[in-house]
């Protein structure tokens, strides 16, 4: 008898521990649900600005290569000239910038300010420059890019292979990032003011 009082004891316990513990659980779950509903559970973290979030890992967005950082600074260069725009112009160009200009059989050596004398006047008047077939070679920390450029303004254009150095660092920064450029090839177009005051002098 007394064995059998001992096991329903022993029992007992256990069911009020069991109970307790059932309780404790339930007090929990209880807690996280009106966590949830005040919205105070842990948020995934915000993507990053050009990236995003997966999981909770934030994934960076693919490498800008040589060419895209070329082709950024080049549509700038050619929109400034395009519009007329000298001070976005001069923004592009770099403190130790050294320039070759050609035309014809002329060529001349400039540092910047000596190149930005000679570019301002040219401001002065619209004109149109165009690109083709861009090459971009990566040189140390340095972008060349070799294009074909097409100049017209007035009754004067010419057609020519260009080479234009970049500081790789400031273009990718969106900086003055310019820090040579030369003619290699000029050949004196025909354009059609030109033909008009060759015909018509008195015009």
């Amino acid at each position: 008898m007394r064995y059998l009082s001992t096991t329903r004891t022993a029992g007992a316990l256990l069911s009020v521990a069991l109970l307790l513990l059932l309780l404790l659980l339930l007090g929990s779950c209880q807690k996280a649900v009106r966590s949830a509903a005040r919205g105070t559970l842990p948020k995934a973290a915000p993507a990053q600005a050009g990236g995003a979030v997966f999981a909770g890992v934030s994934v960076a967005p693919p490498p800008v290569t040589d060419a895209q950082l070329a082709q950024g600074v080049l549509d700038r260069w050619l929109a400034a000239q395009d519009s007329g725009d000298f001070s976005a112009y001069r923004a592009l160009y770099a403190p130790a910038f050294a320039g070759v200009k050609r035309v014809g059989t002329k060529v001349k050596t400039l540092d910047r300010a000596a190149w930005m004398k000679d570019r301002e006047k040219m401001f002065k008047a619209p004109m149109a420059v165009g690109s083709a077939s861009m090459n971009v070679t990566a040189d140390g920390a340095t972008l060349v890019v070799e294009l074909e450029q097409r100049w017209e303004q007035g009754a004067f254009a010419d057609l020519g292979e260009k080479r234009i150095v970049l500081d790789r660092a400031a273009a990718l920064a969106g900086g003055a990032a310019i820090l040579g450029e030369e003619m290699l090839t000029s050949r004196v177009l025909l354009t059609e003011l030109a033909c008009v005051r060759t015909l018509y002098p008195d015009a």
